[in-house]
């Protein structure tokens, strides 16, 4: 065989085996691809209607292998039966997770699902893990209800009367509860984190108080649970008193109610130049729309005011039994209290230059204040330029068929009527000939986030509206240190890495952008955060023991010894320290002074009086710090000397 055959065969046979190779060689990047499931992590709000879609879970496919016919996915986790996979409606190549119910926070907090699809998708598994974001959607309600209590009425200011708990299904800031009363009294003190109620004002000549409390939660649109009240009855101060007499001569007022007042609101003073100290009552009928302040003759909005009301108020002599009467005419103002529902503001649309007569523009909407849906038509006052027509009772903007100019902005001037007759507050839409860029919610947002915000928990949701339809996409064009991210299909901003509030960095200023990758347009929003302070200090003092040398046992009570101070690295509320001391041998001031409550006694054992002081911080929930004080005490000559009894 010559040399040239030779080298023939050799390359026959070196191109059989790479065939070969080819051939038989197994998919090792496809299998190992499989082996690695996707993870996705997506969040829904909770009691999102059925079929709402989870945000930030989009599963690829393989293009042109599954379709509607062949798709047989399953889900398997925790309560699977609470999801479903269906098709993206706008994007066929891809997949995403609906929900089958409401769902609760309370029950389920975080769902971990895996999703596995036919082999012929040519799709590795996905683990999924889903958020359920809280709404605010329980009502705090007391744990007890009315109480009544005795008070002496020389009770010192500052006694705590009685204390109110409650409770509230929520998490997070939306659980939170503060107390309040309405209306306020000048005698008693409703402290907002604790529920206590002390008293601020002398009991002296009063011989009952009630106050009504209630509880709100911290949403952003708070929850207002039911009131209960409480009884202060006052030992000591009842006399016999002569038998009431009338004066001839009663006022008479009309208030008029503005629309901004709500329930809990001041509404009006009941003016009194006649008596030196006198008591307000109203005499009306049970179901007042206004509670009054015993002593300060304040009238508060007890109840929504839909039409005029009339009050009549008693003004008792305490001095006295003289007594006259106020009327009063509650009336409200003649705006109809309507307010436009629409979002977002400025109230912008967009039509297609050769939209067809009758095509639906814009859609006006408008509600009572109190959030209650009312009758109410709608008229076009001007603007539009004949183009544009409004239907009165469906508040519809529809297209009249006159030529639109390209790219013109049409501006209609549009009010509410409601069903007396009488008219909102005028508003603005423009319209645009043509396409326009996204519209935010807020031109706008400020957000507050709290210090210790796990990594990648969503804070917020920045959406933008478009007004072609079409799918957006979002990005961060200005975000200081990369501090947060942003999810591309939902806006949910969240953190990068914690934050802590005692760094000094707590104003952050972002640029969020939202683009239609279709038509290119794009609009921008800013995005103010706040980091604000979590209650993570806990208060130290500067000496963990405080000492004081011969003080004598002759030493007045309410006399300074020392001071103790303790300093919380917190801020705001979170720093505000108050001081208490168990022991009732001694006092202490809000400046941590100590001071001995009673006589001391040298013949204690080993003449020392040791006791702990407590600081207590005002964050919520309060965090406590203690620190020792000794007090050596001094003898003086404060023992008669008897004789003893010779046997």
């Amino acid at each position: 065989m010559t040399k040239g055959a030779r080298e023939a065969v050799l390359l026959n046979t070196f191109h059989l085996l790479l065939l070969l190779l080819l051939v038989y060689a197994p998919p090792v990047s496809l299998s190992a691809q499989r082996r690695h499931p996707a993870r996705y992590f997506g969040h829904i709000a909770e009691n999102s209607p059925a079929g709402s879609p989870v945000d930030g879970v989009s599963i690829l496919l393989e293009a042109g292998v599954c379709s509607g016919a062949n798709l047989d996915g399953s889900l398997y986790g925790n309560y699977p039966s609470d999801f479903r996979i269906v098709y993206d409606s706008e994007r066929r190549d891809r997949l995403i997770l609906v929900s089958t119910k409401p769902l609760d926070r309370e029950f389920i907090a975080m769902y971990e699902l895996t999703v596995e699809l036919p082999p012929m998708c040519q799709t590795r598994p996905a683990v999924v893990q889903v958020e359920v974001s809280d709404r605010n959607d329980n009502i705090p309600q007391f744990i007890s209800g009315n109480k009544t209590v005795e008070a002496d009425e020389l009770s010192p200011l500052g006694t705590v009367l009685a204390r109110f708990d409650a409770k509230d299904g929520d998490a997070e800031r939306n659980g939170r509860t503060t107390f309040y009363a309405s209306p306020q009294s000048s005698l008693l003190h409703v402290v907002p984190q604790t529920g206590q109620v002390r008293l601020v004002g002398s009991l002296l000549g009063v011989k009952q108080l009630t106050l009504r409390l209630y509880v709100k939660d911290g949403g952003d649109v708070a929850l207002i649970g039911d009131p209960v009240f409480l009884r202060v009855d006052v030992r000591g101060s009842g006399r016999a008193r002569r038998r009431p007499r009338a004066l001839s001569e009663d006022l008479s007022y009309t208030v008029t109610v503005p629309d901004h007042i709500r329930v809990g609101d001041l509404v009006f003073t009941v003016p009194d130049q006649r008596f030196d100290q006198r008591w307000f009552e109203v005499i009306s009928e049970a179901d007042s729309p206004v509670q009054i302040e015993r002593d300060s003759g304040r009238l508060y909005l007890a109840r929504s005011l839909r039409e005029p009301a009339e009050v009549v108020v008693k003004i008792q002599n305490l001095r006295g039994d003289e007594w006259y009467l106020c009327r009063l005419t509650l009336s409200m103002p003649s705006q109809a209290d309507l307010q436009w529902g629409m979002f977002p503001s400025p109230y912008l649309g967009a039509v297609g230059p050769d939209a067809t007569s009758g095509s639906v523009v814009y859609r006006l909407s408008a509600r009572q204040r109190d959030g209650a849906l009312g009758q109410a038509q709608f008229l076009l006052l001007d603007g539009g330029e004949e183009c544009f027509e409004v239907d009165r009772r469906s508040g519809l903007i529809r297209t009249t068929g006159r030529p639109l100019t390209p790219s013109r902005e049409y501006h209609l001037r549009v009010q509410a009527v409601d069903g007396r007759g009488r008219k909102g507050p005028p508003a603005t839409v423009s319209i645009l000939a043509g396409y326009r860029p996204p519209q935010f919610t807020n031109s706008t947002y400020s957000l507050n986030v709290l210090e210790n915000t796990p990594v990648g928990q969503p804070v917020a949701v920045v959406q933008a509206v478009s007004f072609q339809k079409k799918s957006l996409s979002y990005m961060l064009l200005i975000t200081p240190g990369n501090l947060f991210s942003i999810n591309q299909e939902s806006g949910a901003l969240s953190l990068t890495r914690s934050v802590d509030y005692e760094s000094g960095h707590n104003l952050h200023t972002l640029q969020v952008r939202a683009s239609e990758s279709d038509t290119g347009l794009s609009g921008v929003a800013e995005v103010v955060v706040h980091i604000t302070d979590e209650n993570d200090c806990t208060p130290e003092f500067l000496h963990s023991i405080y000492t004081r040398d011969n003080i004598p046992e002759s030493v007045a009570p309410g006399t300074s010894l020392l001071q103790v101070l303790a300093r919380d690295c917190d801020s705001g509320v979170n720093s505000e320290i108050s001081y208490f001391i168990p022991s009732g041998d001694f006092d202490i001031t809000s400046g941590g002074v100590v001071s001995p409550a009673r006589r001391l006694d040298y013949e204690r054992p080993n003449h020392i009086y040791e006791f702990v002081v407590v600081a207590v911080d005002a964050g919520t929930p309060p965090r406590t710090g203690t620190a020792s004080v000794r007090v050596r005490v001094a003898n003086t000559n404060d023992e008669v000397p008897v004789f003893s009894q010779s046997v």
